[in-house]
C-alpha cells in the first residue's frame, strides 16, 4: 500500500550545525560579543579625556574583535571537534 510513497526528512536543519558570518556552529557568538565589547570600549575611549589620537583609540577598540575573529578563523573554524 505504501510502495509509492517517498520519504523526505522534514527537519534537514536539525542535522546541520548551521553557519553564520562564515563560521560554523556557534562560533559566531564570541565574535558578536567581542564586537559589542569593542563598541563599549570605543564609547569609553571617546568619552574620556585622554591624550590618545583617534587612530589609536580605534585600534584599541578593535583589538577584542580582531583577536577573537583571528583566533576562531585560524584555530577553530572548519576543524573537527
Amino acid at each position: 500500500m505504501s510502495d509509492g510513497l517517498i520519504y523526505t526528512d522534514s527537519r534537514p536543519r536539525a542535522k546541520s550545525t548551521g553557519q553564520a558570518f562564515g563560521f560554523e556552529g556557534n562560533l559566531s557568538m564570541p565574535v558578536i560579543i567581542a564586537a559589542l565589547i569593542s563598541v563599549l570600549l570605543l564609547t569609553l575611549l571617546f568619552s574620556g579625556k585622554n591624550g590618545l589620537p583617534v587612530l589609536a583609540k580605534l585600534a584599541l577598540a578593535l583589538a577584542p574583535t580582531i583577536g577573537t575573529a583571528g583566533y576562531i578563523i585560524l584555530l577553530r573554524n572548519r576543524n573537527p571537534s
